[in-house]
């Protein structure tokens, strides 16, 4: 598999600071430049160790991509997943096209409530009307009835969560990533990113002092003498 750099927070929940503002509770950062195999491993192994797997109930919210999804699938199989209302909305307006608003008003409509055969329904109708009039955007509208269709499970349960939102974890992959490794002029190397980014995490994560305190303590401890 290709390697990226990819970044996923875990929570607890939200706490209220203001009026419209909330912070998460429990945040955790969990960011690598690795393969989708090796990644799922090490963020099985962080929710493990911060008891996500003993929670009630785990909300996995995502943009839909299919990678994603595969890490749902193995390794929070059930987990109530949630397509990001942000992403589906910018496919659906790709794919139904914004000269037929009508249609895209129509197509949210019955997303919202987590509608999804009449979501299907919209856009099988609209694609076949594209048909004869433009192939071009037909074949988007065919590209949306797909994302959809792969995604079905993750909008149905928009009756359980309206309108979820991935914000917090863009935000995410803005603090760990984008503020770092993405201003103007910087190119990195694979090995420098890895070693920056994990001491990056260190600092985001409240565990800097400690991770050094146990390097410098094991350095300083004696070997043991031979018998």
């Amino acid at each position: 598999m290709s390697r990226h750099v990819v970044s996923i927070q875990t929570f607890r929940g939200t706490r209220r600071t203001g009026r419209t503002r909330r912070t998460l509770i429990d945040r955790t950062y969990v960011a690598e430049t690795t393969n989708w195999t090796t990644f799922a491993e090490r963020l099985v192994a962080t929710c493990a160790r911060l008891g996500v797997y003993d929670a009630e109930r785990i909300f996995f919210v995502s943009d839909g991509a299919a990678a994603i999804r595969w890490i749902r699938e193995r390794s929070f199989p059930t987990a109530i997943e949630l397509l990001d209302w942000y992403h589906l909305t910018e496919q659906l307006k790709r794919g139904i096209g914004l000269a037929y608003p009508d249609v895209v008003t129509a197509a949210l409509g019955a997303a919202g409530p987590g509608d999804v055969d009449g979501l299907l329904a919209i856009l099988a109708d609209h694609s076949r009307r594209l048909a004869g009039e433009d192939l071009e955007q037909a074949d988007r509208a065919a590209r949306a009835v797909g994302y959809v269709t792969a995604n079905r499970r993750a909008i149905a349960n928009y009756r359980i969560v309206p309108l979820a939102s991935s914000g917090p974890m863009e935000k995410g992959v803005d603090l760990t990533i984008c503020r770092r490794f993405k201003l103007r002029g910087m190119s990195w190397y694979r090995r420098g990113v890895s070693h920056l980014l994990r001491l990056r995490i260190l600092r985001l994560n409240g565990t800097w002092a400690r991770y050094w305190g146990e390097r410098f303590a094991a350095a300083l401890r004696p070997w043991p003498s031979a018998a």
